[in-house]
């Protein structure tokens, strides 16, 4: 009998592994870039600000891409705005830290939970089900009884 794809270990593991780093990825960019994004009234009076020194600077030149030109001069506006915003990124990446920690811990404590309770742990419960729903579908598949929904 041969033995299933989703049943090597190594996929198995290499799965699980890929599937918890783009979680604390997601959740880090996720984090980063909602603390970065202007949403208070003293962060968006800044960014007001900029968008106002951009608009006074930038003078269309038939010769260039106005989006070029434009994107050149706020880079130099956002440049000059550096000290401001490096204090947003530092928030941002202390709040990422804060949450990459806390879902270290998460995992930390999944493991300990599989140590301990083995295939009644919620990990395993969670993998067999996948493991099982994964082969049933195949099953159904190879035996044409899936249908398209319309």
């Amino acid at each position: 009998m041969k033995t299933h794809r989703s049943f090597i270990r190594t996929r198995l593991v290499s799965h699980l592994r890929f599937a918890g780093v783009v979680t604390l990825m997601s959740a880090a960019a996720a984090m980063a870039f909602v603390a970065v994004k202007p949403s208070g009234p003293m962060l968006a009076s800044a960014q007001d600000r900029l968008r106002t020194t951009v608009s006074e600077r930038f003078e269309p030149v038939a010769a260039t891409n106005e989006l070029i030109e434009a994107e050149r001069i706020a880079t130099g506006v956002v440049d000059d705005a550096w000290g401001e915003l490096s204090l947003d990124c530092d928030r941002a990446l202390a709040d990422v830290r804060e949450l990459y920690l806390v879902q270290a811990a998460r995992v930390l404590e999944a493991q300990e939970d599989l140590h301990r309770n083995g295939s009644d742990s919620w990990i395993a419960r969670a993998v067999i089900h996948h493991q099982a729903f994964q082969l049933a579908w195949d099953v159904l598949d190879e035996r044409g009884l899936l249908t398209e929904l319309d």
